[in-house]
């Protein structure tokens, strides 16, 4: 059990809330530059491929037109061995100045308005010759 190791703090409830009064959230302004909506796109999508390895489960989006809703459906995903998996199928995470076995984490639903300007690469507008 990971939280009897020594030197991991146990949290028995992670809650991420955003701008959010338990009823509804409010909604956040981003005003930045393309460069920078690319790369939280990034670590967005970095952070998912690593929870899918650990937690060998996928989920896939569609938006219902509709019904102005989105449908989530959780994917399984086979395990892959891994060098951070040993044989006995334990995980052992890598060394850290602070490890949290968390029970449960849930983040409240937020809403961003980003904006920003297009800062497009000369080599797309190039005439083809």
């Amino acid at each position: 059990d990971i939280a009897d190791m020594s030197g991991v703090t146990n949290v028995d409830l992670l809650e991420v809330k955003l701008a959010n009064n338990r009823k509804e959230a409010d909604r956040i302004i981003l005003n930045t530059t393309e460069a920078f909506l690319w790369n939280i796109l990034d670590i967005i999508s970095r952070t998912k491929d690593a929870s899918i390895e650990f937690a060998a489960l996928d989920t896939n989006i569609e938006y219902d037109s509709e019904n102005d809703t989105f449908e989530v459906e959780a994917i399984e995903v086979p395990i892959t061995q891994d060098n951070d998996i040993d044989e006995e199928g334990n995980y052992n995470a890598p060394r850290s100045n602070a490890l949290y076995a968390v029970k449960k984490a849930s983040v409240l639903p937020t809403s961003f308005l980003v904006s920003f300007k297009r800062q497009p690469q000369g080599s797309r507008y190039k005439k083809v010759q």
